[in-house]
């Protein structure tokens, strides 16, 4: 799962915050899932998150389950852009 966002101007630190803690909230769910969110070093607003899960049958219930719904809703609100892809790996180098 790969996601792009941009952060409203002032709430960069709180959407990370936000984005943090419904990732530990999917592991919590789903441990085999890990999670990582990057924030691009030219504009602080600009950010891009990947989510690894074992199957899509975990992504799947996630985004079904109450705390992701409630999760995202929160951190889309501290959001100006999201875009949410989910990708399959085509080429895998290392661990």
């Amino acid at each position: 799962m790969h996601s792009t966002w941009t952060a409203k101007a002032g709430q960069e630190e709180e959407f990370a915050r936000s984005w943090g803690d419904l990732a530990r909230r999917a592991q919590e769910e789903f441990p085999g899932m890990n999670a990582q969110l990057l924030r691009d070093q030219a504009r602080e607003d600009g950010f891009i998150g990947f989510a690894r899960w074992p199957n899509q049958e975990q992504v799947d219930a996630w985004q079904e389950h109450d705390a992701f719904k409630a999760g995202i809703a929160h951190t889309r609100e501290l959001a100006e852009s999201f875009e949410l892809r989910i990708l399959d790996v085509a080429v895998e180098v290392g661990s």
